[in-house]
């Protein structure tokens, strides 16, 4: 068995499907790194529930025989659907998207560094012929990434026959996903009827190709800021090759979640676009003076107001955050408080005189905030988070109290 992939240092946490690929990546890290890696196999309830679990009680086997810990993630039932419906992507989109969620969840859990996933040489080879077909920009011939945040690709330049040949000798037997029979899956269309025309030589440079693409987009990489939302540095986008400028692009999006494709338009759009906003399917990207800053989606939400509560990826706190921390006087509050979404029509009466949230958003360059409410009505609008600032509603300027803190990640 070869080791012409780079296993990284640390704990690590394989991504097993149960195929060929990834029980071939599972027995190399149980020779090479046994002792600090653990398994895991995202069940999507897209399948027959007999094929499923088939499928669970042969990795579990294989798992025990290389003696490595696996853990079984089970999806929601009809969440994958459900996922596409919302988002407008395929099965395989949505699929791809909960089961990197709920891997990177359980890294966390396990106190894990990376993520493994199998893919190899042909399926880089593969990923550049999709992008080809669909006149994706340059960035996007880059294909699969051998490394994104936390996951890592050891494989990533491993030939699938050197992959077959070890398992064959290993005697250990595979599932077969019986969705790889689909036809109406580019991907396996590809597989079926491209990939075997290809000479071994074409195969090479399509994966070279992808490993150029991906050079020449981080030559003249831009620098990008991350908390909640992303800004790329609007000085470096500018001077930078077009290449580079796509490549932010897509991994401020990335780094955002957004789980659909990225048309040439849109990239276009944002390389050309100087001013104002746009937006991308709950993606909403702003021009600013300090850069371009890409903001993920924010639900809706409506929630009673406590230090420690959380919406999603919003944390409220007591703590000082720094000298602009609001202060609330709790006394002041008429009834319950809560914390939501701005809409439209919200207004807080301030020092100037009442103005309308959505307004402020606007002069701020942001494309929400939070607003704290009792029954009387605004009691503040929190901003700062977004990029904005945080105001305080007049009754309660010049007294004293809790302060309060909106911190939120992603």
């Amino acid at each position: 068995m070869s080791c012409s992939g780079l296993i990284p240092e640390g704990r690590l946490l394989a991504a097993f499907s149960g195929g060929e690929d990834s029980l071939y990546m599972l027995m190399l890290l149980a020779r090479e790194a046994g002792e600090r890696t653990e398994a895991a196999y995202v069940d999507h309830g897209i399948r027959s529930r007999a094929e499923l679990e088939r499928e669970i009680g042969l990795n579990r086997e294989n798992a025990a025989r290389l003696g490595i810990r696996l853990h079984i993630i089970t999806l929601a039932p009809g969440a994958v659907a459900a996922l596409a419906r919302e988002k407008g992507i395929g099965v395989e989109a949505a699929a791809r998207t909960l089961r990197y969620g709920a891997l990177e969840k359980l890294r966390k859990e396990i106190g894990a560094d990376w993520i493994l996933t199998a893919h190899h040489r042909e399926d880089q080879a593969e990923t550049v012929i999709m992008r080809l077909m669909a006149s994706a920009p340059i960035w996007a011939l880059g294909g699969i990434r051998r490394q994104e945040g936390h996951i890592f690709r050891p494989l990533l330049s491993v030939p699938k026959a050197e992959i077959s040949a070890a398992v064959r000798e290993s005697g250990l037997r595979f599932s077969v996903d019986s969705t790889n029979a689909d036809d109406s899956y580019l991907r396996n269309g590809i597989r079926k009827r491209i990939m075997p025309c290809l000479t071994e030589e074409a195969i090479s440079h399509l994966a070279g190709l992808a490993a150029r693409c991906q050079e020449l987009a981080r030559h003249g990489d831009i620098p990008m800021e991350r908390g909640f939302f992303v800004t790329i540095a609007r000085k470096a986008f500018a001077e930078a090759s077009m290449p580079a400028r796509e490549d932010a692009i897509f991994r401020a999006f990335a780094g955002m979640g957004y789980a659909g494709r990225l048309s040439r338009r849109l990239v276009a759009s944002i390389c050309s676009k100087g001013s104002g906003s746009l937006d991308a399917g709950g993606i909403s990207v702003y021009f600013a003076r300090d850069g371009i800053r890409i903001y993920p989606e924010l639900p809706s939400f409506v929630i009673p107001f406590s230090d420690g509560a959380a919406a999603g990826p919003l944390r409220f706190t007591s703590e000082h955050a720094c000298s602009r921390t609001l202060r609330i006087d709790m006394d002041l509050v008429a009834g319950p408080l809560i914390a939501r979404k701005s809409r439209e029509g919200d207004r807080i009466s301030l020092k100037g005189g009442s103005r309308n949230v959505k307004a402020l958003e606007k002069d701020w360059r942001i494309p929400y905030s939070v607003v704290l409410e009792d029954r009387i009505g605004l009691v503040a609008v929190l901003a700062r988070a977004f990029g904005g600032n945080d105001r305080l509603s007049e009754r309660f300027l010049g007294h004293d109290g809790v302060p309060v803190s909106l911190i939120a990640s992603v």
